[in-house]
């Protein structure tokens, strides 16, 4: 296997890995064992190994925000294990401008080495609401992070639930048009307590309070 330059220059003068190093290759959605020889070739010493899926399938719909947040978001939820990021645009969004394919691809690999993770999420954008929603699977729960008082916590009754759709307004929240919307689609407010969270903060931890099931730790 050959290394990107930019990979060959992280291996040996971030990571130090001299030759003869046992280094793991990550290739579609698998983890191949190998030996760091000179320059950027990597020996490959066996079979590629694969990664159990998640058992919990999450799904994040995010109405697009600034670029940071748009990169914070794409970066945890790999790392969290959400298999899809969408980014849509709402009445409030200020970036109408898409992130591009190969941005989030180098955003969710570097996540993934980061994490462990063999197979990075599917990130979509720029897509319509209507349209995110209508290509969700037919069995997934719904939830939209809301402020209102009275929401129930996320995360409850979803103990037998195999995917999860989690919507977010950008940085101004829905506007009360596409809350309506999401109502009308099926998706139900659920909070994550009194205070008002980032969202790029929002997505991380309705996500992370989704990670026991994602994976089914006990």
């Amino acid at each position: 296997a050959i290394l990107s330059e930019e990979e060959a220059h992280h291996a040996h003068r971030v990571l130090r890995l001299r030759v003869g190093d046992e280094v793991g290759v990550l290739c579609d959605g698998h983890r191949y064992p190998g030996v760091l020889e000179n320059g950027a070739v990597v020996r490959l010493t066996g079979t590629g190994e694969s990664q159990s899926a998640p058992r919990l399938s999450v799904y994040v719909g995010v109405g697009r925000p600034k670029s940071p947040a748009a990169s914070a978001i794409v970066e945890a939820a790999t790392e969290l294990g959400a298999v899809e990021i969408a980014f849509f645009t709402s009445e409030r969004s200020v970036v109408r401008t898409p992130g591009g394919d190969s941005r989030w691809r180098r955003v969710t690999y570097e996540a993934c080495k980061q994490c462990g993770r063999y197979s990075p999420p599917r990130v979509w954008e720029p897509i319509d609401l209507a349209a995110w929603a209508d290509r969700l699977p037919t069995d997934a729960v719904r939830l939209r992070l809301a402020e209102a008082d009275g929401c129930p916590a996320i995360g409850s009754g979803l103990d037998s639930t195999q995917a999860v759709a989690l919507l977010f307004g950008p940085e101004g929240g829905l506007s009360p048009a596409e809350e309506s919307l999401a109502a009308q689609m099926g998706f139900a407010p659920v909070s994550l307590g009194p205070l008002v969270l980032r969202v790029e903060t929002a997505v991380a931890a309705a996500v992370a309070r989704l990670g026991p099931m994602i994976w089914r730790v006990e």
